[in-house]
């Protein structure tokens, strides 16, 4: 079962908030479209209130595997790593943060969570009667059969290593793009 492999799962709050998102002076809660794709976008917050900031109590930090329990069928269960401590954020109660039960097993775990076949359980065990969220609870998260590899530390490593590759060829795309994009706009301007 997952939850073997699971030593703890944490969520925020449901605050209301702002439009806006919050800059590095101000408090933020961190949308559901914070972990997209197996990415943390920190700039999908909402600035937070200042009679609302009491209730504000767990930040994403470095390392932290994040979970989406809420979202629509295709998108419940996406998961990111956080790379770096945001102490000006603060987690929903939509996303998780999932710990392994060690960190040896942090990496494996991340990436068993991103397995496309995976993903395709926690839609199929997500519920809700909005047609556009979906909730996965904790119980049927942690009663999925997995099995736990002998081998996890160097399945964890190749697999990280995949995964910076991967986002260091999109970034590179993206940044081509708007050299392109540039460019075009410099020589076809009239």
């Amino acid at each position: 079962k997952l939850g073997t492999l699971i030593k703890n799962i944490s969520s925020g709050k449901s605050i209301s908030a702002g439009a806006t998102s919050a800059s590095e002076n101000e408090k933020g809660v961190l949308k559901v479209s914070a972990v997209s794709n197996g990415l943390f976008i920190p700039s999908e917050n909402k600035v937070v209130d200042n009679e609302n900031i009491h209730l504000l109590k767990l930040n994403p930090r470095l390392g932290d595997i994040l979970m989406s329990r809420a979202n629509t069928a295709d998108l419940v269960g996406d998961v990111c790593i956080v790379e770096r401590d945001y102490y000006n954020l603060y987690l929903p109660d939509k996303l998780w943060v999932v710990e392994a039960k060690s960190s040896e097993l942090n990496l494996w775990v991340f990436h068993l969570l991103r397995y496309l076949k995976f993903r395709g359980v926690f839609s199929s065990l997500a519920s809700g009667t909005s047609g556009s969220m979906k909730n996965i609870s904790q119980k049927k998260f942690l009663d999925i059969d997995v099995v736990e590899p002998t081998n996890f530390h160097s399945i964890g490593g190749m697999l990280q290593n995949a995964y910076n590759t991967t986002n260091n060829i999109y970034a590179t795309n993206g940044h081509v793009n708007r050299i392109y994009r540039k460019l075009l706009d410099e020589s076809l301007s009239f």
